[in-house]
Order: C-alpha cells, then sequence, then structure tokens
C-alpha cells in the first residue's frame, strides 16, 4: 500500500518549484519581457563583456561553504562553457580560470580548517556534513579528494575537512589540483557539447517538463526504496 504522507514529502519541493516556475512565467509574460531567443542574445552580451570575471567569482564563491549553498555557482561556470561554443568565449580560458578560482577557494577553505575558523560552519548546521567529509578522508585517506571534488560543494567540506585534519599543504594542494583539472575537463567538455541543451534551458517553457519528469523520478524512487515498509 503506497504511503500518502511519503508519496507528498517526496515531491514536495520538486512540486515547490514546478508552482514557482508557473508563477515566474506568469509574471513574466504578464510584464511583456523579453522572449528567451532574446535572453540568450542579452546573456551572450553580459558573457562577452565580463565573462572571466563571472567565470572567477561565480566558481571561487561556489567553492567556499555556507556560501556556496545560496549562489549557483556551477551553473555560472556551466553556462559560460556553453556560450564558449557559440564563440563568445574561449573555452580554454573558461576553464582554466574556473580551475584557479576553485583552487585559490580550497585553499582558502582548507586554512578555515588548520586555523579552527570552521567552528562558524558549525554554528551555522553545517557541522554534520563537515564531519561526514572528515571521516570519509580518515576512512579513505587524502585520495578520497579525488571524489570529494566532483561538485564544489562537497569539495569545499573536503578541503576544509583536510585542514581540520591537519593534511600536509603540499600533498593537499597537489591532490586538489589533479583533481580539480580532471574534473573540471570532464564537466567542460559535458557542458560543451551540450551547448544546445543548456542554452535552451534559457526557455523557461522547456522547465516545466523537466520539473514534472523529476516529480515521477523522486516518486518512483523514493517509493522504491520504502518499499516494505509503508
Amino acid at each position: 500500500m503506497v504511503n500518502v504522507k511519503l508519496a507528498i514529502r517526496i515531491a514536495a519541493f520538486p512540486l515547490s518549484v514546478l508552482a514557482l516556475s508557473l508563477a515566474f512565467i506568469g509574471v513574466y509574460r504578464a510584464l511583456g519581457l523579453p522572449p528567451s531567443d532574446q535572453l540568450v542574445r542579452m546573456a551572450d552580451s553580459l558573457m562577452e563583456r565580463y565573462g572571466y570575471a563571472i567565470v572567477f567569482v561565480g566558481a571561487f564563491l561556489e567553492a567556499t561553504p555556507v556560501v556556496n549553498v545560496y549562489l549557483p555557482g556551477s551553473t555560472v561556470v556551466i553556462l559560460a562553457v556553453a556560450f564558449s561554443r557559440r564563440g563568445t568565449l574561449n573555452v580554454f580560458v573558461v576553464l582554466a580560470v574556473a580551475t584557479a578560482a576553485f583552487l585559490l577557494a580550497y585553499a582558502f577553505d582548507y586554512a578555515i580548517g588548520r586555523f579552527g575558523w570552521h567552528a562558524l560552519i558549525r554554528r551555522l548546521g553545517f557541522g554534520s556534513p563537515l564531519d561526514r567529509a572528515r571521516d570519509s578522508i580518515l576512512r579513505r585517506g587524502t585520495k578520497w579528494l579525488w571524489l570529494g571534488y566532483v561538485h564544489p560543494n562537497v569539495g569545499a567540506l573536503a578541503a576544509t575537512a583536510s585542514g581540520i585534519l591537519r593534511v600536509p599543504f603540499g600533498r593537499f594542494a597537489l591532490l586538489s589540483a589533479g583533481a580539480v583539472t580532471c574534473w573540471d575537463a570532464a564537466w567542460g567538455a559535458a557542458a560543451f557539447f551540450g551547448a544546445g541543451i543548456i542554452l535552451r534551458f534559457l526557455d523557461m517553457r522547456w522547465l516545466i517538463p523537466f520539473v514534472i519528469a523529476w516529480v515521477i523520478y523522486a516518486l518512483v524512487r523514493g517509493m522504491r526504496r520504502g518499499r516494505g515498509k509503508y
């Protein structure tokens, strides 16, 4: 028997996103704001003028604990790579700037852990994720950084935990440089070759079927995990 409360809980977030998206589209049309193709041209112009600076700031903030929860830095980098397919930016420079920003941010995160500033992160309610990152390094060693850097949000915690554990900075920096370069190259290639799809999402109408598919997937996955517990 299906647990209705569990199903509602699983679908609550994506349904909220869908409702906000529909409301956004309604307001967008009511105000007569630019269509999607014009939005792409506007974003193209913005990227052409300030693209590399935007990439650096976005990447740095995305790899900074707590701040990265509220700012879509990864999205900025992916969009910049997508626009490079249009000739607006140089994809190699975008990836180099993003990698440099990530590494600088991870060094800052390491210092946060090394000098005890991580107490503020705990006070802000992020103690448990930080402890999990620390435990992962204790169990698997610093090689876990290669996995942790798959996403800057996780990488920020992994870098902070490395500082807490007083991992030698030279080893930390070397591992970070190798891992970040590899992951940025992989994600950059995916964004570059998927540029057409990514830019198409600047049209909010594409967000509706995406969120509906997300709702269905979340429901099916959640019910499979909870099978036998209803």
